[in-house]
């Protein structure tokens, strides 16, 4: 079974707030949620509702809420200063992918949707327990990349900065999404022993 797409989002709860998430996503998951030291946080109060209607539901560290896939993802939270929340978002089965920023142009009198033209796909990467690897550096055609975590143990996913404490945690299996062209780093950390990354641009 082909794992699901991500779009990843990062919440500041120093003060209490809410967001609004848009596009049909039918799973979110609380990936990550830390303080300004970088210890990581299993209890943080934000809660998760899916369309209009409804109550809101609590969100605890590696808990995911399924719904039909719906539009509009009401997120609410209390202050808890200094802390930070990562959650992803993925589709549903069947559900086209839904992209913030479309490849699209307009024409006088029509609307021309160009599609990105190439797939590339690279050697696997395999990064050293303790270590911070370079998945692929900067590249100026690329829509976005697929980032799949092969084997190994956990690992983060980000920019240079990437360590225990800082990028997006990817477990064995999962796959991320990422926009743009910037370079992207994998981080293995300390004690996890080795782990391997696949890799899958798509570009103009």
């Amino acid at each position: 079974m082909t794992a699901p797409l991500y779009t990843v989002l990062a919440l500041d709860l120093t003060s209490a707030g809410s967001e609004v998430v848009h596009g049909p996503w039918g799973l979110v998951r609380l990936l990550d949620a830390v303080n300004g030291s970088g210890t990581v946080q299993t209890d943080v109060k934000l809660t998760v509702q899916a369309g209009r209607e409804g109550e809101g539901v609590p969100m605890r560290l590696g808990h995911g809420f399924l719904a039909a896939a719906t539009e509009r993802w009401l997120l609410t939270w209390d202050a808890q200063p200094g802390i930070t929340a990562t959650l992803g978002f993925a589709e549903s089965a069947g559900i086209v992918d839904w992209d913030a920023d479309p490849p699209a142009k307009l024409v006088t009198g029509s609307l021309s949707i160009t599609q990105p033209a190439t797939l590339q796909t690279v050697a696997d990467t395999v990064v050293v327990d303790g270590t911070t690897g370079l998945l692929t550096g900067a590249t100026a055609d690329r829509r976005h990349a697929l980032v799949q975590a092969v084997a190994g143990g956990q690992c983060r996913v980000g920019d240079s900065a990437a360590g225990a404490a800082r990028g997006i945690r990817l477990n064995p299996g999962d796959v991320m999404r990422i926009e743009g062209t910037a370079p992207i780093y994998v981080h293995a950390p300390a004690g996890g022993g080795n782990i391997t990354v696949a890799l899958l641009h798509v570009r103009d």
